[in-house]
């Protein structure tokens, strides 16, 4: 059996915090829309609501790097230009590069597990070149500090 379309699309986490939050504007205005008009507001199904609310509470957490990232753009430029800056020397896939854009990468060891066969593939100094870009291209990452909820959380 052969999949016509799988429906799917690899998708940076900032596209994904976009179309949720474009999904939440949306459902407000259907709200509004039927409020005006005298009818009843329909609910929504409780598991697709509690899923929105999961990603985008995850995709805003202070410990996304891209988020408070003064090189980030809200469009997918960084992306091509990251792109761009690495293909003439290592080719990677779409979900590799997006990868490295999502974590931000800024040692050879956290880029390892982001790279299929990485050690592999390239030498040690294409590795560490290609953290050189990401941290050129993208900014070096801010300090991460332990929350302390966070930690609650993880335990319990």
């Amino acid at each position: 059996m052969k999949v016509l379309d799988a429906g799917t699309k690899v998708l940076s986490d900032h596209e994904v915090l976009k179309f949720i939050q474009e999904k939440r504007q949306q459902h407000k205005d259907e709200d509004e829309k039927a409020k005006s008009a005298g009818q009843a507001v329909l609910p929504r199904p409780g598991n697709f609501m509690l899923a929105l609310e999961r990603h985008e509470y995850h995709l805003n957490h202070k410990r996304r790097p891209y988020l408070e990232n003064p090189n980030y753009k809200s469009d997918q430029s960084h992306i091509i230009q990251l792109m761009e800056a690495l293909e003439p020397r290592v080719q990677l896939t779409k979900t590799e590069l997006l990868m490295l854009v999502n974590h931000r990468p800024h040692n050879r060891v956290m880029m390892l597990p982001m790279i299929e066969d990485a050690e592999s593939r390239y030498s040690e100094e294409d590795q560490n070149w290609i953290v050189e870009k990401v941290v050129e291209i993208l900014g070096e990452p801010r300090p991460i500090t332990p929350d302390p909820n966070q930690m609650d959380e993880e335990e319990g």
